[in-house]
C-alpha cells in the first residue's frame, strides 16, 4: 500500500514538472515570436524610412528642375505616379502603396500671427493685425464663437511671443505650471513647429482645429502666402477670409477667373481682377511655395506612414519637416 502511494506521488510530480516545462516552453516561444515578429516589422519600417527618403530626393530633383513650371492644381491632379509605385512594389511585392504629393501654400499659417523683429540681437514676435484679422475671419466662417477665437488667437500669441505678459484672453507660463493645466510646461516663445502643438492651448478643448483644413502651420515661417494658381472651389472660405465682404458665391466666381493657363505675375493678376478693387494682392504668389508628399506603406497588418513637407520659397527645394505616423 505505501509503494503504491510512493509511486502515485512520483508520477503526480512527474505530471507536474512536464506541465510546468510546457507551460515554460510555450511562454519561451510566445516570447521569441514576439521578438521574431518585432524585427520582422522593424525591418520593413526601417525598408520604408529608406525608399520614403529617396522618393523625397526624387519629387526634389523634379521640383527643383520644373521651377518654371505651372505648379496649379491641374498639375497635382495629373502626376503621374505609377513609375514610382511600380518601384517601389518591386522592393515590397505583397505591399499597398500610396503617394500623393499637394500643395500645402494654400491655407491661414497660424505662425503668421506674428512679424519677426530684432532689436540689439533680440528676436521679438510682434502681432500682425492684418494676418491676425484673416484666421479670425476664417474661424467666424466656421461658426466658432467669436470670444473661443479671441481666447485662440491671443494664446497663440502669447505662446510664441517673448515677453511674460498675458493679453486680454491669453495666459503665459503660470497657467501652463499651474494646477488647472494637463501638460506641464513653459510657453514655446518661438513659433509653432506643427499643428499637434495647438492643441496645448485651452481654448481647443472648444472646437476641433483638425476639422479646419485651412488652418496650417509653417514652421520658421511667419508668411502668409497663397498660390493663386492652384485654387479650387472648396478654397472658397479661405478666399472668403481675405475679402469679408465676398459672399461664398462671390468668393468660388473669384476662383473660376483664374485661367487654366495661369496667372505669371502681379500685372496679369491686377488686370484681371481689375473690376474687384482689391487692395491686397501681394498676398498671392504664382507658383506653389510649400510641398506635401504624403506617403503610406501597408504590408499585411503593418502600417507606416511619413508626410514630408517642402519649403520652396525661394526656389531652393528642401525639406522643412517630417511628421511620422501622423504624429
Amino acid at each position: 500500500m505505501l509503494r503504491n502511494r510512493q509511486r502515485g506521488v512520483v508520477l503526480i510530480t512527474t505530471l507536474m514538472l512536464v506541465i510546468f516545462m510546457s507551460s515554460l516552453f510555450v511562454l519561451m516561444s510566445k516570447d521569441a515570436l514576439v521578438n521574431q515578429k518585432r524585427i520582422f516589422y522593424r525591418t520593413i519600417e526601417n525598408q520604408s524610412i529608406d525608399t520614403i527618403l529617396g522618393l523625397e530626393s526624387t519629387y526634389l530633383y523634379y521640383i527643383k528642375n520644373n521651377s518654371d513650371m505651372s505648379f496649379n492644381q491641374s498639375f497635382f491632379n495629373n502626376l503621374d505616379n505609377s513609375r514610382i509605385n511600380k518601384y517601389l512594389n518591386d522592393i515590397f511585392p505583397d505591399a499597398n502603396i500610396d503617394i500623393s504629393l499637394k500643395d500645402n501654400t494654400n491655407c491661414l499659417n497660424i505662425n503668421s500671427v506674428v512679424s519677426l523683429s530684432r532689436n540689439d540681437e533680440e528676436i521679438d514676435y510682434i502681432k500682425n493685425e492684418t494676418n491676425v484679422s484673416y484666421i479670425y475671419n476664417y474661424l467666424n466662417l466656421n461658426n466658432i464663437d467669436p470670444i473661443i477665437i479671441s481666447e485662440f488667437l491671443d494664446q497663440v500669441l502669447d505662446w510664441i511671443d517673448t515677453d511674460d505678459e498675458p493679453r486680454s484672453y491669453g495666459i503665459e507660463d503660470y497657467f501652463y505650471t499651474g494646477p488647472l493645466s494637463i501638460n506641464k510646461q513653459y510657453t514655446g516663445k518661438r513659433l509653432f513647429f506643427n499643428k499637434n502643438e495647438l492643441l496645448t492651448l485651452p481654448a481647443l478643448s472648444q472646437f476641433d482645429i483638425n476639422k479646419l483644413n485651412h488652418i496650417c502651420v509653417h514652421p520658421h515661417s511667419t508668411k502668409l502666402l497663397i498660390n493663386i494658381n492652384s485654387l479650387v472651389l472648396d478654397d472658397h472660405m479661405l478666399v472668403q477670409s481675405l475679402y469679408p465682404e465676398f459672399s461664398a458665391d462671390e468668393a468660388k466666381l473669384f476662383i473660376k477667373e483664374i485661367p487654366l493657363s495661369r496667372i505669371r505675375n502681379k500685372s496679369e493678376l491686377s488686370r484681371i481682377y481689375n473690376d474687384y478693387n482689391l487692395d491686397n494682392l501681394d498676398l498671392f504668389i504664382y507658383k506653389t511655395g510649400f510641398f506635401q508628399i504624403k506617403t503610406k506603406v501597408r504590408y499585411r497588418d503593418f502600417d507606416f506612414s511619413v508626410t514630408s513637407f517642402i519649403n520652396d520659397l525661394n526656389s531652393n527645394s528642401k525639406i522643412s519637416h517630417r511628421h511620422y505616423n501622423n504624429d
